[in-house]
């Protein structure tokens, strides 16, 4: 990797501060302690499907252990309660900061929303994917604004930082709609019209239609 950080050194610190975070799993003081893993499997006389597969297992509170979860640089606390969530919150910034890594517990949340933009809701045998509504009046907005743009004027230069917003959000959106997607076309067919070896509504061409376009404009 010559000069520049390796990734996996950064991951291999960040499971080793992980590590610390946890601590002992046997002492009674830790948010975090567990006394087994339970599995919890399809065909086990004991199946419960209110609960994951597999799951720590806390003797002393009889619940669910209290855990913790990564997702890139995002940390989130998992526990039983109100109080027992801030308990494991507050090990996680004590101890990230005294190995001097950087912490935001102003990112805390103590609501119930999306952690990676989607809500799942259940209701007896059917599971449902969407968005807040926040979310989703904004991706009507954004759309609503560039219709009325269109319709006053077919001919309207947008602003490239604009759609490259907008065109983000929706790509966002997508991973919850995804019949989104085939309709972003358009999005990534205008943004990318000014690069090389496109035509003039933005599709890629090979390189010999880029050469022989190229020359007709030359002699137009």
């Amino acid at each position: 990797m010559g000069l520049r950080p390796s990734p996996e050194w950064s991951c291999r610190f960040y499971y080793l501060a992980e590590e610390f975070i946890r601590g002992n799993e046997k002492e009674s003081s830790n948010p975090l302690r567990w006394d087994r893993v339970v599995l919890n499997l399809i065909g086990n006389e004991d199946f419960n499907p209110a609960l994951p597969n597999v799951f720590k297992w806390n003797e002393a509170a009889q619940r669910l252990a209290g855990e913790i979860k990564a997702y890139v640089d995002d940390l989130r606390a998992l526990g039983w309660s109100l109080e027992h969530a801030w308990q494991i919150a507050h090990l996680i910034a004590s101890r990230l900061q005294f190995l001097g890594i950087q912490d935001a517990p102003r990112k805390r949340r103590i609501d119930q929303g999306p952690w990676a933009g989607s809500i799942y809701v259940t209701d007896k045998d059917l599971i449902q994917q969407t968005v807040t509504k926040e979310k989703w009046d904004k991706a009507k907005n954004f759309i609503k604004e560039i219709k009325q743009l269109l319709q006053e004027n077919s001919d309207h230069d947008f602003d490239f930082k604009y759609l490259e917003k907008v065109r983000g959000f929706l790509c966002h959106l997508a991973l919850t709609f995804e019949i989104i997607f085939p309709f972003l076309k358009g999005f990534h067919l205008t943004l990318c019209s000014h690069l090389c070896h496109r035509n003039y509504e933005g599709w890629k061409v090979n390189d010999m239609e880029w050469f022989i376009s190229k020359r007709l404009r030359r002699k137009g």
